[in-house]
């Protein structure tokens, strides 16, 4: 199935996470934002093939995967342009982090607190985020087994940045 309207062709691959077997029926979209609010592709569905093919302009993206019973860190970057690969995207076990943010004055559950992860310390390799935290203080990522960054910003507020977590026993 493909989806845009660009001149380009963009096909991502999606297979099982362990055994490389294409997983048919993921929904994918494609947004300009890393929030998922700007969508330029709407939802398609990969083929028996584990395949979906975007008709996008150059430029960078960022492609969305939803699957039932198979997780994906959501979005990831992807460039689209004369040369530029297509990908393959694998689905596979995921782990809920779930951190807890107090206000640093009064040490109660503090909402509406911005939380994000990256893979470097550096915070330019953003791979899950802006999320707000609930009434509760908290926030929850979906992230495959590794270590990653955590970044918080509220007014008010101020954290060390970032903060080095572990996921998933790694």
């Amino acid at each position: 199935m493909t989806a845009g309207l660009g001149a380009l062709t963009y096909t991502a691959t999606v297979k099982r996470q362990g055994s490389n077997v294409p997983i048919d029926g993921v929904a994918a979209w494609v947004t300009l934002d890393f929030e998922g609010k700007d969508i330029v592709a709407g939802t398609v569905y990969t083929d028996a093939q584990g395949q979906v093919r975007f008709q996008l302009e150059a430029g960078p993206y960022y492609l969305w995967l939803q699957g039932a019973g198979t997780n994906f860190v959501n979005p990831s970057m992807i460039t689209v342009g004369s040369g530029a690969p297509d990908e393959s995207f694998n689905g596979g076990i995921t782990y809920a982090y779930t951190a807890h943010i107090l206000a640093t004055t009064t040490n109660l559950p503090l909402p509406g607190v911005a939380a994000w992860i990256t893979l470097d310390q550096a915070g330019a390799q953003i791979i899950a985020g802006r999320k707000l935290t609930d009434a509760f203080g908290n926030v929850t990522f979906e992230l495959p087994a590794g270590t990653y960054y955590l970044w918080l910003s509220h007014t008010g507020q101020s954290f060390t940045n970032p903060t080095t977590i572990t996921v998933g026993g790694v």
